[in-house]
């Protein structure tokens, strides 16, 4: 977690406005390709809790809570499943949603074009 802490002190605190702020974060902790940001941006704006923040922005709590329930603890290969998987807790299922994959190819287009 602290490097969670390290990553939001490195911007000032400042919440992630877009999913491309998020990329230190899953290249350097997530260990994952940088195509992942745009999923897992959703995953944790979709994860946060009423009030917490403009509705489209990445806190630090709301990253945290994330991490805590669905990364800490799991390799890579099981993160990235994380990242692309609808949250149960609030209706998804537990497997790859399409929106996941969505959001993965979406990076990879914009990152290759």
């Amino acid at each position: 977690m602290g490097r969670i802490d390290d990553f939001f002190d490195c911007r000032g605190g400042a919440p992630c406005q877009d999913h491309a702020a998020l990329r230190p974060l899953v290249l350097e902790v997530l260990g994952l390709p940088s195509f992942f940001t745009l999923p897992l941006f959703k995953r944790v704006v979709a994860s946060s809790a009423p009030g917490e923040g403009d509705a489209q922005q990445c806190t630090r709590e709301a990253v945290k809570r994330f991490w805590e329930a669905r990364l800490c603890g799991r390799d890579a290969a099981s993160s990235a499943f994380e990242c692309l998987r609808d949250d149960p807790a609030r209706g998804g299922r537990h497997s790859i949603s399409k929106h996941g994959l969505t959001d993965l190819v979406t990076c990879v287009a914009v990152t290759h074009s």
